[in-house]
């Protein structure tokens, strides 16, 4: 667990988001192989953080679908399946629903351009601020994070930290 979690973005520096965790899988696998570790653990963490990215919440459906069209490759993320799986899972998405992960959502939305021009677009629909439009985004994006956790305890801190994100949200909107 202690490996898949460390190495799980190992790729998304230099891979797109949507291709991240396959790309890190392979590096992962490769590195602890090189290092001495034996086969059969390389292959379970890197199957974990192949994972770790489905099944699809928030933004990142979006970006698949966007990948789809503009790439013409179809991306399916596979589920976890294992309870190591799914705890990386978990903690990842859970890592998106507390306030440094809408935190990171809102700063990405700010400074990439698609997201900007989603978020000037919503905002003249609903004549609202394009701010106020990123908000309401990350928090779509933390509730459906929050849906897709396996873990009862994941899911009971999902609920906690959704409950401080909306009360965040509406102090923001005052």
């Amino acid at each position: 667990m202690k490996l898949a979690t460390a190495l799980h973005d190992v790729a998304k520096l230099n891979t797109p988001l949507v291709k991240h965790g396959f790309a890190g899988a392979k590096i992962a696998y490769e590195q602890l192989i090189k290092l001495g570790f034996n086969k059969r653990l390389a292959n379970k963490v890197s199957r974990a953080i192949a994972r770790h990215m489905g099944p699809l919440p928030g933004f990142m459906a979006g970006q698949v679908i966007k990948w789809e069209k503009e790439k013409g490759e179809k991306i399916t993320f596979p589920r976890p399946k294992t309870k190591v799986e799914q705890l990386l899972y978990d903690a990842d998405m859970l890592s998106l629903i507390d306030r440094q992960g809408i935190a990171k959502i809102l700063i990405i939305r700010k400074n990439v351009e698609v997201f900007q021009k989603e978020d000037e677009e919503t905002a003249k629909k609903k004549q609202i601020i394009p701010e106020e439009a990123a908000w309401t985004s990350a928090l779509q994006s933390a509730r459906q994070a929050a849906d897709s956790l396996f873990t009862k305890a994941a899911k009971m801190k999902a609920k906690q930290l959704l409950q401080e994100a909306e009360k965040l949200f509406e102090e923001f909107k005052l």
